[in-house]
């Protein structure tokens, strides 16, 4: 059988999201999907390191992490700044890093991930140049992001060094909503596709796809109304 076609995508990079106010602190939370992709790092140990995640391709979009462990981001500030349009980054704006999102706590509704100090986990968000994510495109991403980290004019104190992981599975893409909010789950639809697609037939006509944005059930509401069922 010939799979139903791809949605028409839209053009044009997405704008810069702001940044917003971080919460008042809370306990930290060892997340799920940082356990399987840090190596079994200890809380306590600093090990700056860098992961980039392929989407599926449909979406032609990166998302990127900057750790120092299960808990605890890196200096992701001078990012915050770029991204909020209070600073501006050369290499950053070349090589297309669009905007910074808050990491979602996994199986939680819509609750933002934080570090031990209770400030906002973040993933920074590129559309790579060309249309589509590659493991050349994803390499680039992420040594533009280490010479960024790395600067003495992003930060007075840099790393003496960043590990780069490339965690993209190229058959089974990640779920988008492993990492975001339903709300920038949205977004990122309503960027990628016409309107028109976006009505409760959604998921039985890209079955496969909607495998890709999120990985339930159970689902939110939006996605019930993509046609997405919880029974």
């Amino acid at each position: 059988m010939t799979p139903p076609t791809t949605p028409t995508s839209k053009k044009g990079a997405s704008k810069k999201s702001p940044s917003r106010k971080s919460p008042g602190r809370k306990k930290g939370f060892v997340p799920s999907s940082l356990k399987s992709t840090i190596a079994k790092k200890k809380a306590g140990k600093s090990e700056p390191t860098l992961f980039v995640w392929g989407m599926a391709v449909e979406f032609n979009i990166e998302f990127y992490a900057y750790v120092l462990n299960e808990l605890n981001d890196g200096y992701t500030n001078p990012y915050k700044q770029y991204a909020s349009g209070d600073k501006t980054v050369k290499i950053l704006e070349d090589a297309n890093f669009v905007s910074l999102k808050y990491q979602k706590r996994p199986d939680s509704h819509n609750e933002i991930m934080v570090d031990e100090k209770g400030y906002w986990r973040c993933i920074m968000i590129r559309k790579p140049k060309g249309g589509v994510s590659t493991a050349e495109t994803r390499i680039e991403g992420l040594k533009i992001l280490k010479e960024f980290f790395m600067s003495t004019e992003t930060t007075a104190y840099p790393p003496k060094d960043i590990i780069m992981q490339d965690q993209t599975h190229p058959t089974q893409p990640h779920a988008l909503g492993n990492f975001l909010q339903d709300n920038d789950v949205m977004e990122i639809l309503k960027d990628t596709f016409d309107e028109c697609h976006l009505f409760e037939d959604f998921f039985e006509m890209f079955t496969e796809l909607a495998a890709t944005i999120w990985s339930g059930p159970p689902y939110p509401e939006c996605a019930v109304k993509l046609g997405f069922k919880n029974n």
